[in-house]
């Protein structure tokens, strides 16, 4: 049993290297931990470290948990700079966020969401926001822009709230998304806040 090797290999690196943190915040020390960064998950299930499995569209799928701010924004950053992409990518929200958590008031000054996104981005109800203090606004700095800059393909975005405000000067703009191509599906949406726009 692959699982009882490992626990024992790890188990006597323990005993002499005795685990003081736990990157997972669950009560695995990360020693006897195959999936450190995974909170509540000690080993490769169906799905490999780093994906919970759901089920969506009537079938069980590996999504990119995104638990807080950090997460939205390390994919976005991960999408936007890969050439290729996966056939098939699941994102899932588990948490409400605030974008503000991960993000300084530069960048909310030159905000740029995902671009291209062609997956499924589905939520449990929770919300994504940006809230600073006082300041829930978002500028923009390309020209589609959004919390998605574009959709395509046959991109899905499922339960999603968002609720902040975003102003841009450019061509196309939106909360959920600044420009999405025809066989998008976008549903179960609730969009609060503004979107100002400008001409320069």
């Amino acid at each position: 049993n692959g699982e009882i090797a490992f626990a024992v290999v790890f188990s006597y690196a323990c005993i002499f290297n005795p685990c003081i943190h736990i990157l997972s915040f669950d009560t695995v020390a990360d020693c006897v931990d195959a999936c450190p960064q995974d909170p509540g998950v000690q080993y490769p299930g169906t799905c490999d470290c780093g994906f919970v499995s759901v089920t969506y569209g009537g079938k069980s799928v590996c999504a990119s948990p995104i638990r807080k701010a950090e997460d939205f924004i390390h994919l976005r950053d991960q999408w936007n700079s890969a050439s290729t992409h996966p056939d098939e990518t699941y994102w899932i929200l588990l948490n409400d966020i605030n974008l503000a958590d991960a993000i300084t008031a530069d960048e909310a000054a030159s905000w740029s969401g995902v671009t291209g996104f062609d997956g499924v981005f589905s939520l449990n109800g929770s919300t994504i926001k940006y809230l600073n203090g006082s300041n829930s606004t978002l500028t923009c700095k390309t020209s589609n822009c959004g919390l998605f800059n574009s959709l395509t393909n046959k991109a899905i975005i499922d339960g999603i709230q968002v609720n902040y405000s975003l102003t841009s000067s450019n061509s196309f703009a939106g909360l959920i998304a600044g420009n999405a191509t025809s066989e998008v599906e976008i549903k179960n949406v609730t969009a609060t806040g503004n979107v100002n726009g400008s001409s320069t």
